[in-house]
């Protein structure tokens, strides 16, 4: 399946892409804090998701808090 739309609001999409971040964030503190068995490559690499999302939220405005 393909989907493809384009945004022009400048606002909307940043909105968009603050609400991807979020969602993000929230999923992958959850694989981190879950009690499943993790290889410690997946953990690195959730960790900075987590981290660059951060990031990212603090930068454009959005609150990183889930």
């Amino acid at each position: 399946m393909k989907l493809s739309f384009e945004i022009n609001d400048f606002e909307l999409q940043s909105q968009v892409f603050i609400e991807l971040l979020k969602n993000e964030l929230k999923n992958s503190t959850e694989f981190l804090e879950s009690n499943s068995w993790k290889h410690e490559n997946d953990v690195k690499m959730y960790q900075n998701n987590v981290d660059a999302c951060k990031i990212l939220l603090d930068y454009y405005g959005g609150n990183d808090e889930n």
